[in-house]
């Protein structure tokens, strides 16, 4: 079948493929080697699409005792819709209320200016079409039980909706605007890993021998691909660009590989495999935390997050992208 590509294609006097030529006269120039070469550029735009959550306005349909509902500030919903029964610490109600998206908001307390991304929770209703005097309110009252009841003043809406999967650079990193907990937003990192051609062919094969547990692959020469001198290495490489292209994201676990490197060298080559596979996972956009358990670390490291308070970064910007990521305009949430 290779022989295919050695010849020209040539129909009424257009080329649609300029071969490799034969083992005799090789050409330096044909339409194979354009093909490899466009293939082996790390120039892949990736995009992800922003949305809006809809549907349930909580997790869990539980309805808790007044107890319970009384000690969480997200325990909104009532067990009826009864105004008199409204009361949560007395009547009880629901947690975990479910967040429709986010927006900007600039407040001041204690004479101290604000600037926080405030998650809206899906009972607001639409937020194409909720009064500003619901969403005021709602986020009036959200903001001085957080701050355990002084006065909020001034408070504007400055930017909405932002979506989740919302893409943004915060102090020199991009990510992805992901859930929230407390506090804190959940950001995914948006900056792909790049590795060389030939650490990105042996990715594919350590991920397909640990998909079929075999490890036994050979080369042409019958020596083994797969092999913990070239895992070594590769852990290395991974080490190298938590320290360069990564050393701004918030969240790190370059310490915790570099001090567990011994722990990684004396590990099996499944398990080693196994840990290169749950790094380049989380630095590939695909997961929030990295399972480290095998090395010693946690299972769940490098959770990354940010405060919703953005008044002390020193920069963030929302980036809105076209589908194909080939255009975009960024709003910086520092000056809007």
């Amino acid at each position: 079948m290779d022989k295919i590509f050695e010849y020209d294609v040539i129909r009424n006097g257009e080329t649609a493929w300029i071969g490799t030529g034969n083992e005799e006269k090789k050409r330096t120039s044909s339409t194979l080697i354009t093909v490899k070469n466009t293939m082996s550029k790390n120039s892949v735009l990736i995009t992800k699409k922003p949305y809006i959550v809809r549907g349930g306005i909580t997790g869990k349909d539980t309805v808790y005792s007044a107890t319970i509902a009384n000690g969480n500030k997200n325990a909104y919903l009532a067990v009826t819709s009864d105004p008199r029964l409204s009361d949560v610490s007395k009547y009880g109600g629901r947690t975990a209320i479910s967040t429709m998206c986010y927006c900007l908001v600039e407040y001041r307390i204690k004479k101290k200016k604000v600037r926080s991304i405030e998650a809206l929770p899906v009972f607001l209703g639409d937020i194409n079409t909720v009064s500003d005097d619901v969403l005021y309110a709602y986020l009036r009252e959200s903001i001085t039980n957080e701050n355990t009841g002084k006065d909020i003043e001034e408070l504007k809406v400055l930017y909405k909706p932002i979506y989740f999967n919302s893409f943004v650079k915060v102090d020199g990193h991009y990510y992805y605007l992901a859930g929230r907990t407390g506090n804190s937003i959940y950001i995914e990192n948006g900056q792909s890993l790049l590795l060389d051609t030939y650490h990105e062919f042996y990715l594919k094969k350590i991920d397909k021998a640990y998909s079929m547990s075999d490890f036994s692959e050979c080369n042409k020469e019958g020596k083994r691909i797969i092999s913990a001198e070239e895992n070594i290495k590769l852990y290395d490489i991974l080490i190298a660009k938590l320290s360069g292209p990564f050393k701004y994201k918030k969240t790190t676990i370059l310490e915790t590989l570099r001090d567990n490197r011994e722990k990684f060298i004396d590990q099996t080559i499944e398990k080693q495999v196994e840990v290169l596979l749950n790094i380049v996972e989380w630095m590939n956009l695909k997961c929030i935390a990295v399972d480290l358990s095998v090395i010693g670390s946690g299972s769940k490291s490098g959770y990354c997050r940010m405060s919703k308070k953005i008044t002390d970064c020193k920069e963030i910007f929302l980036i809105n992208q076209s589908v194909t990521g080939l255009y975009e305009t960024r709003v910086d949430l520092l000056k809007i």
